[in-house]
């Protein structure tokens, strides 16, 4: 099999676990917005699983796949140091991520007064968000220890497992939702079901470790030999490839200044440009590494650029047209996927705005996420943080001007453009690899057809909103003429690309 073909295949078996796991995780958040709306309640909720999701980033994908797969790769010829490098990295990563999640429910209060200034105005609500918080600590210990035994997989090219893992975690969330009614704080339910959710996911990828025959154990010594050198990248990987974490980090310190909900709009419109995100970028991304990484290994420079310029053209051909879809129906979507029950029709238009401004940034944060694993497939983690760090003060400053004149959508933005900034960065430090940004752009004819692809879109995403959608309908209406519109703006889109297709196919076989 060719390299793209495997980097498709990995893309397209992430991409489908992805999908489904957003899937399970609509139907999660269609049912807490049911259930729970918007309210300072939800607010309290949101900031107990964002602080840990900000910890998990020194304990999760973004920081062990990095840190490990490359040492994977150098071990593999002796299986017996192979094994040893995986049960002292198991040891290593259990005994940092328990640390990490004691300090973190010691220090709780101090990091909400930290995280949501604003909270301190209402002692319930501060009160409330801290024991939330330290329950939702735990899942970082049982994340950290399904990412190191998923390493191994992905050093394998098995993407199944990890991808799929989140599946298991949203069911069990909507389980307890389903249940809350049981506990005497209804809040507290989905928060246990996170931490319920860890354990499960932990458990399907050890299943996973055991057919390879690689399965850790905890019997190795802490940091021996090359995990301690791992361990070492795994600060610099941290802070360089979870910029989009730590800039929804400030998103949130910023709305909690805002009046109540505010944080929650951030929430419900953030879910939403995840699934794109998630589904192309980010598998794109993570299945790019272990390729990436091979192809460093074995000093394939012209082969390596060959595959960043067709993942760029891949990613923009299909996130350029997401884009402009989302921000041409914006307000559809929201409405058709969330008001009801307590999310109200008068909730649709700030989320709906708030939404679109995120989504200005997806292709940027595509063709960043490419770039990011191309320099940690030369175990280059410092640059990847410089981008990071440069991003964060900028989302921060931007987002602190923005929110007085947009609200919320105005931290979206600032959040948005943040993601340029940074890709401008790591675009202008190719030279540190001896690679010139010219050599990572799609040729003419690729670039060619991106316009032709962004300006026929763009041409039906306007059209789409020709098609009546009345808010006052039954659901069942308003989910007809939203397919309506989707069918006017995607399938020109389908026909186009199948032609490109078939003409690059026809073109490569007269060479």
């Amino acid at each position: 099999m060719s390299r793209k073909k495997g980097i498709i295949k990995g893309m397209l078996i992430f991409s489908t676990s992805t999908f489904i796991s957003r899937i399970f995780g609509y139907i999660r958040d269609l049912l807490f917005a049911k259930y729970f709306g918007a309210s300072g309640y939800t607010d309290a909720f949101f900031i107990a699983i964002r602080i840990p999701n900000a910890f998990r980033e020194l304990l999760g994908e973004n920081t062990l796949f990095p840190a490990f797969v490359p040492f994977l790769y150098e071990l593999e010829k002796n299986e017996k140091q192979l094994k040893r490098f995986i049960n002292s990295s198991f040891v290593s990563i259990m005994i940092i991520s328990g640390i990490i999640t004691a300090v973190g429910i010691l220090l709780t209060p101090i990091i909400v007064k930290v995280t949501a200034p604003g909270f301190s105005r209402y002692k319930d609500l501060y009160n409330l968000t801290v024991s939330l918080t330290r329950i939702s600590f735990l899942y970082i210990f049982f994340l950290s220890l399904t990412v190191i035994e998923s390493s191994v997989l992905y050093y394998k090219k098995n993407f199944f497992y990890f991808s799929f893992s989140p599946v298991l975690l949203n069911i069990t969330v909507i389980a307890f939702i389903l249940l809350h009614k049981l506990f005497d704080e209804p809040i507290i339910a989905p928060i246990i079901g996170w931490v319920t959710g860890g354990i499960v996911q932990y458990l399907f990828i050890k299943y996973g470790t055991i057919r390879y025959g690689l399965t850790s154990k905890p019997i190795g010594k802490p940091f021996e030999g090359k995990v301690k050198e791992a361990v070492k990248l795994m600060i610099p990987a941290a802070i360089g490839t979870t910029v989009y974490q730590i800039n929804l980090f400030v998103d949130t310190i910023l709305a909690s200044l805002l009046p109540k909900a505010s944080i929650s709009i951030l929430y419900y419109a953030n879910r939403l440009f995840l699934l794109p995100l998630s589904l192309f970028a980010v598998s794109l991304g993570n299945v790019f590494l272990p390729h990436a990484s091979e192809l460093v290994a074995s000093n394939n420079r012209e082969k390596l650029i060959e595959e960043v310029k067709f993942s760029i053209f891949f990613v923009s051909m299909v996130n350029i047209p997401i884009t402009i879809f989302i921000v041409t129906n914006k307000h559809q979507i929201i409405d058709l996927l969330y008001r009801r029950g307590a999310f109200s029709l008068n909730l649709v238009d700030p989320v709906a705005f708030t939404l679109a401004m995120y989504s200005i940034g997806l292709p940027f944060y595509s063709v960043q996420k490419i770039l990011i694993s191309l320099y940690q497939a030369h175990k280059d983690l410092i640059t990847p943080r410089q981008g990071a760090l440069v991003s964060i003060i900028s989302n921060a400053l931007l987002g602190y001007i923005l929110l007085h004149f947009l609200y919320q959508a105005g931290i979206a933005l600032a959040t948005s453009i943040s993601s340029i900034v940074q890709l401008t960065y790591l675009s202008l430090r190719l030279k540190t690899k001896k690679m010139e940004i010219s050599e990572l752009i799609p040729d003419k004819n690729k670039l060619f057809t991106l316009f032709v692809i962004s300006a026929t879109t763009l041409t039906f995403g306007i059209l789409s909103t020709l098609v009546p959608y009345n808010y006052n309908q039954r659901f069942i209406h308003r989910a007809f003429s939203f397919l309506l519109r989707v069918l006017v703006f995607f399938i020109p889109y389908v026909i186009l690309v199948v032609s490109i297709l078939q003409k690059h196919k026809s073109h490569l076989k007269s060479r």
